[in-house]
């Protein structure tokens, strides 16, 4: 199920609201990352990484962060840096920099 849709890196700034909360999921919510060039997305060269329903259970703040990694043809591999909760998904001003800059998060998926 589509629960978002854009094109963000995510850096600190942006914040995407999930439709769908993570604890109402079965296994979690599945990030769809698109090639990226001059900052906009190619949607093409898709990589996918999943944020678990039971990552919840290590979050003792109400917002916890974390790294996934993913890997691009042309790109290699490379990680983004994610803050989550039940409802949103952030990042950090380090994910639109360098190789990270080359994908953008454009989909997340509630599976």
């Amino acid at each position: 199920l589509l629960v978002w849709h854009g094109a963000v890196y995510p850096d600190a700034a942006d914040s995407a609201k999930i439709s769908v909360p993570l604890s109402k999921t079965l296994t979690g919510w599945l990030i769809a990352w698109s090639y990226c060039q001059s900052g906009t997305p190619t949607y093409n060269n898709y990589a996918f990484t999943l944020i678990p329903k039971a990552a919840l259970a290590y979050t003792t703040t109400g917002a916890n962060y974390l790294r996934v990694t993913l890997t691009m043809r042309d790109v290699g591999p490379m990680y983004k840096f994610l803050w989550y909760d039940d409802t949103h998904i952030n990042g950090v001003d380090e994910n639109q920099t360098g190789s990270l800059a080359k994908a953008i998060m454009t989909e997340v998926y509630a599976v």
